[in-house]
């Protein structure tokens, strides 16, 4: 269809964007809620929410709220940052996978590590398993090149 394409209207493309600019709305309201409170505490003379307090973690979309209240902008934000992750993620991994299928004895040797853990695999036992952090660390490094 070419230049004619905006004639064409997809259905399911559309459903799909609402669905996940909804579920970011959720978080952006949220952190508008955070943007109240920390206008009101600043106002107040009060200590702000994020200053020098241990228990309040760095949030970039509090951050962000901070500086605006622009619903819209916050959404296409914290979409932009998801997407930038999910690839590098998606990239780590895939070359991971091609670098194993490519040196059956690392798959081996990092199977059997797997294989050994006789607990429930959480982010922490998976940090604790040298052979997988190793094989994950040497395809960053390979990978690293290309994303120049």
């Amino acid at each position: 269809m070419r230049k004619f394409k905006f004639l064409f209207r997809d259905k399911k493309w559309w459903e799909a964007i609402k669905i996940s600019h909804d579920f970011a709305y959720t978080y952006v309201d949220k952190a508008l809620e955070f943007r109240k409170r920390y206008l009101e505490s600043k106002n107040s003379g009060k200590k702000s929410l994020s200053e020098d307090d241990d228990r309040h973690p760095y949030v970039l979309l509090h951050e962000m709220a901070k500086e605006t209240d622009d619903r819209d902008n916050l959404r296409s934000q914290i979409i932009h940052i998801f997407i930038a992750g999910h690839d590098s993620t998606a990239i780590t991994v895939g070359h991971v996978f091609f670098h194993l299928c490519r040196n059956p004895e690392v798959y081996e040797k990092l199977h059997a590590e797997v294989k050994a853990l006789d607990e429930e695999l959480t982010f922490e036992s998976l940090k604790s398993m040298r052979y997988l952090q190793y094989a994950i660390k040497e395809t960053e490094i390979c990978v690293e090149p290309l994303r120049l």
